[in-house]
Order: C-alpha cells, then sequence, then structure tokens
C-alpha cells in the first residue's frame, strides 16, 4: 500500500465479510496513518456510489461477492464514476459462486499485490502518527436519509476496546467468537479493539452471520466468549443441534 502511495490522511475503502484480510488491511491503515472506510456489503448500488463520491477514498479493497452479495457489477460503476480510486486490490471469493464479469480498470489480485512485497519493515515510511488522527470512517445507519460518515480515531477505538478488556478481564488466553459483521461497531471496535489490547484470539465462523457455524466454531475452538446481538442469540438457541453442542467454555 505505501508502494502504491497510501499514506497519512488517505482514505481505503473495504467491502468484505469476515475474512483475515480485513484486519491485515485496517492493520496496514494504522502503521500508515491512513484511514479505513467501512462499507457496509448490503448497501444498494445507488448508496455505495453516493457515499464514495463523498469520502473519496484512494483504494477500494472488495470482493466480486459472496454469500448473496453480488459485487460483479457494482465495481465497475465505481471504477467509471469514483475518479480518486486509484487502486482496487480485489479478493477472491471463497466459495468460487462470484467471479468478475470482466477485466478491471485499476485492478489487481490480492495475491499480485502481495507478490513484490519485502517482508522488512525498514521498507515502510516514517510516519508521525498521533492519537488523535483519523484511522476508521463508518457510517450512521442512515434509517432517516443517506448514511452519514464518522470519523474515529486512534484514541477512540482503543480506549473503547481498554474499557471492554478492563470490564470482561479478557486475558490472552481467551478466543472470542465473532459473527457479527466487521463493517459495523460491534466488530471493529468492540471485536477488533478490545482483543488487540487484551492479545486474545478471535474466531470468525463465516464470512456472514451463521447460526450453524457459530455454533460449530465455539465447539471446534473451545471459545471463551462470544459476540453477538439479541437476534443472533434466538436464532442460535432456535437450532435443533443447540442442546449438544459444548459450550461449556464459553465465559460471557
Amino acid at each position: 500500500m505505501a508502494k502504491d502511495g497510501v499514506g497519512k490522511g488517505d482514505l481505503v475503502a473495504i467491502s468484505l465479510g469476515s475474512r483475515v484480510e480485513y484486519f491485515e488491511t485496517f492493520f496496514a491503515c494504522t502503521r500508515l496513518g491512513a484511514a479505513l472506510v467501512l462499507l457496509n456489503y448490503a448497501y444498494t448500488d445507488a448508496e455505495m456510489l453516493a457515499l464514495l463520491k463523498t469520502v473519496q477514498p484512494k483504494m477500494v479493497v472488495a470482493s466480486p461477492g459472496f454469500a448473496y452479495h453480488d459485487n460483479t457489477q457494482t465495481l465497475p460503476k465505481i471504477a467509471a464514476e469514483v475518479p480518486s480510486v486509484k487502486r482496487f486490490v480485489i479478493m477472491d471469493d471463497i466459495d468460487g459462486k462470484y467471479r468478475s464479469s470482466g477485466p478491471l480498470a485499476r485492478s489487481c489480485s490480492y495475491e499480485q499485490y502481495l507478490e513484490p512485497f519485502e517482508a522488512s519493515i525498514t521498507a515502510l515510511p516514517k510516519v508521525s502518527i498521533s492519537p488523535h488522527d483519523m484511522v476508521n470512517v463508518q457510517f450512521t445507519s442512515g434509517s432517516t436519509g443517506l448514511p452519514k460518515s464518522v470519523a474515529l480515531s486512534h484514541y477512540n477505538i482503543m480506549n473503547c476496546g481498554r474499557h471492554i478488556w478492563q470490564q470482561t478481564r479478557m486475558t490472552a488466553q481467551d478466543r472470542i467468537c465473532l459473527p457479527v459483521p466487521l463493517f459495523h461497531s460491534f466488530g471493529m471496535i468492540v471485536g477488533i479493539s478490545s482483543s488487540t489490547v487484551a492479545g486474545s484470539a478471535l474466531v470468525l465462523p463465516s464470512e456472514i452471520f451463521s447460526a450453524k457455524k457459530t455454533l460449530q466454531c465455539i465447539e471446534k475452538y473451545k471459545c471463551t466468549a462470544i459476540y453477538g446481538v439479541p437476534t443472533m442469540f434466538v436464532t442460535e438457541m432456535a437450532l435443533k443441534e443447540f442442546d449438544s453442542i459444548d459450550r461449556s467454555t464459553i465465559k460471557f
């Protein structure tokens, strides 16, 4: 990203499900002084284009689609209508359901993007970053109109994580099951920042919420905590296999 001209104050937009590349992109932005713009993957094309035209990101990280979200027609529209985007980094669809409909201007695959990488931190530019610099841009729900962008600082999200860590007594031995979307403050702030402070592991059950996969991950990885909203918990408890899943490791 640094070699692509991404630096302090730049914006990098991301539209992905819950996968490890989300974390890699976020921490790369924090290191360079850039800010990650979190896009709700359920946005309509009109909403996506309007928001990107407003924030003017330099880079977009996305996939051609996943689950029932199809971006194959959306990405070419962004390339044509949002000239601030100088680079598209495209992830493969894990399930192989969606593929780009054709060549996308200014794009490359995630694997191609990493090929020239030199594993030397000395190659990274030295950046002076303040705790109060912007690191994250999230959007309001848009219940009364177009969603509005909200800039969050390093201090904002890490202080939140510190307080959650103190209240939950989370440790480096904990494994947190995180089925909530990463574009939401629950996933990005409550999930990532608190685990970063505590040094605990995050377990991503699936790209998009699946009650069955969430329960399976709790048992398989012996998760000590699970995050979610009431609707998620009700859906998990309604599964016929709920009582047979070993949840004995859960503390909170």
